[in-house]
C-alpha cells in the first residue's frame, strides 16, 4: 500500500505523536478506535441539526465530535469544530458558523477516506 497508516494520517495533519502518547504507543488500539471513528454517527447528528436548524442538537453533537476528534487527534477536523461550538454557543445560527461548518465537513470526508484505506478487509471489533 506504500505508504503506513500513521504516514498518510500525519499527511493528512493528524497528530500522529500525540494520539500513539495517549494511547500508550499501543499502535492495535489507536487503530481500533481510529477504526470505530469511521462508523461513528455523530458527524451525522451534526449535519441532521444543520439540517432542521436544531441549533441545540447541532450544538451537543459538535461538541461530543470536537472531543472525540481532540482524543483521536484529527486537527484537520478538531479546529474549525471548536469554532463552529464557540459561534454555536454564543449564538446559535446567528453567529459565524457557516464557514467552520463546511470546513470541518471537507476535513472529516478526507480523514474518514484516509482512514478507510487502512482498514483490513473482513475487519471487526
Amino acid at each position: 500500500m506504500g505508504a503506513t497508516l500513521n504516514e498518510a494520517l500525519a499527511e493528512a495533519g493528524v497528530d500522529v505523536d500525540g494520539v500513539m502518547e495517549r494511547f500508550l504507543g499501543k499502535q492495535e488500539l489507536m487503530e481500533k478506535f481510529l477504526f470505530r471513528f469511521v462508523n461513528d454517527q455523530t458527524y451525522f447528528k451534526v449535519i441532521e441539526g444543520m439540517e432542521s436548524q436544531d441549533a441545540d442538537a447541532m450544538f451537543k453533537a459538535a461538541h461530543a465530535l470536537k472531543g472525540l476528534s481532540g482524543n483521536l487527534g484529527l486537527t484537520p477536523v478538531y479546529e474549525p469544530l471548536c469554532e463552529l461550538c464557540d459561534a454555536m454557543r454564543h449564538d446559535g445560527f446567528d453567529g459565524p458558523y457557516e464557514e467552520p461548518y463546511e470546513k470541518m465537513k471537507v476535513q472529516y470526508e478526507k480523514l474518514v477516506d484516509v482512514i478507510k484505506a487502512y482498514i483490513p478487509e473482513g475487519y471487526s471489533e
